[in-house]
C-alpha cells in the first residue's frame, strides 16, 4: 500500500470521528435550545440560548472540518495508486484525436 493510501486511511478516520463529534454537538445544541424554551427565568433562558448557539457553531465548524478531511482522504486514496506499480505507467490526462465516418473529435482518457 502506498504512502498516500495510508495517509488517506488516517485522514479519513479523522474525518469520520470529526463528523461524529459534530453530531454530538448538534444534538447537545438542540437539547440546550429546548431547555432555553422551557426555562422560566429570563437570565437563565438567555444563558442556555447562548450556549446552544455556541454549540451549534462548534458543530458546524467541526462538520466542515470533517467533510474536508473525508474529501482529502478520497483524493489521496484515488491518486495514491499501489506502491507495487511502476511509476513509468501512463499517468495523467491523455487526449487522442479521433476520426470516423461520421466526423472527428477528441477522446479523453487517463489514469492515476
Amino acid at each position: 500500500m502506498s504512502g498516500k493510501r495510508k495517509a488517506a486511511i488516517g485522514v479519513g478516520a479523522l474525518g469520520i470521528v470529526a463528523l461524529g463529534v459534530a453530531g454530538y454537538f448538534e444534538l447537545d445544541a438542540r437539547k440546550l435550545y429546548q431547555e432555553s424554551i422551557d426555562e422560566t427565568d429570563d437570565m437563565r433562558q438567555d444563558e442556555l440560548y447562548d450556549d446552544a448557539v455556541s454549540r451549534r457553531k462548534l458543530a458546524i465548524g467541526t462538520a466542515i472540518g470533517g467533510g474536508v478531511c473525508v474529501g482529502v482522504a478520497a483524493f489521496l486514496w484515488f491518486t495514491g495508486g499501489s506502491s507495487g506499480r511502476d511509476e513509468s505507467d501512463a499517468q495523467g490526462l491523455r487526449v487522442v484525436p479521433t476520426v470516423g465516418p461520421d466526423g472527428f473529435g477528441l477522446a479523453f482518457g487517463g489514469g492515476f
